[in-house]
């Protein structure tokens, strides 16, 4: 007999976790697509999201309107996943899906030689909490736009100096405000300049185009589609996923090109 990773119950010799714990990490894996599902509105925002730029300091780090805590949840989903169905698939010497539902799909279909691994309930532990973390960031009220620093020219002990300040808005507002001097800024335009920015967040076309249009630049997905077609759009490969995508920079190219800056 051995001792149930999970429970601490007896098992057969062989067994690392009950058929509760099986059970458990059975329906997590089956509701993969689901989970994405449910951060649906989510994702298409930080499908385009680097880190926001944070206050003061003088940082022109590139950074987008969307939600960071999604994206970082998501990405570290699916990296869970696809990190163990390569572990249990070299222990198998088979090659595992790289797409994130697809290698859910291979994981359940092992789930009898994962009941004998030693990291069994490892996985069930990591897979369970990664899945929590999604569910809980597409549950939250979107944080405020951090929209890079104000630099409007302001007086300081008879100097002028550029505000150091934050630009803050909030999603669907025309205008916004920095948090230091109080300035006004168009919404829109700070909204542009992030995204001109941000040639190396790569998502698929659906979602860039459906942000875009989120934030206020109408897009339809034929459109864009058309422009891969005519080789006006071109697939970048993200290194991270080995999977091919597109940057709404390089799609905002196409809808505003005065308003891009190449980094």
């Amino acid at each position: 007999m051995t001792e149930c990773t999970h429970c601490d119950k007896d098992l057969p010799d062989g067994l690392t976790l009950c058929n509760d714990g099986a059970n458990d990490l059975r329906r997590i894996l089956g509701r993969v697509r689901d989970t994405l599902n449910t951060a649906g509105g989510t994702l298409t925002n930080t499908a385009v999201a680097p880190a926001p730029i944070g206050g003061g300091g003088g940082s022109t780090a590139p950074g987008l309107p969307f939600s960071l805590d999604m994206s970082g949840h998501v990405a570290g989903y699916q990296e869970a996943i696809g990190y163990w169905a390569g572990l249990i698939g070299k222990a198998q010497n088979k090659q595992a899906p790289v797409d994130t539902i697809s290698a859910a799909h291979f994981l359940r279909m092992h789930l009898g030689i994962i009941r004998g691994n030693e990291h069994a309930n490892t996985i069930l532990q990591e897979l369970r909490a990664a899945e929590r973390q999604v569910i809980n960031a597409a549950d939250r009220q979107a944080p405020k736009l951090l929209l890079g620093e104000c630099n409007t020219p302001v007086w300081e002990e008879e100097t002028i100096v550029f505000c150091a300040g934050q630009v803050i808005g909030r999603e669907g507002d025309d205008q916004a405000k920095c948090d230091t001097c109080r300035a006004t800024h168009s919404a829109r335009d700070r909204v542009t300049a992030k995204i001109s920015q941000a040639w190396h967040v790569i998502a698929p076309l659906p979602q860039i185009v459906r942000a875009l249009n989120d934030y206020g630049y109408p897009l339809k997905y034929n459109t864009a589609k058309q422009w891969v077609t005519r080789g006006k759009l071109a697939p970048v490969c993200d290194i991270r996923t080995r999977q091919e995508g597109h940057t709404a920079a390089s799609v905002l190219t196409l809808i505003e090109p005065k308003a891009i800056t190449h980094c």
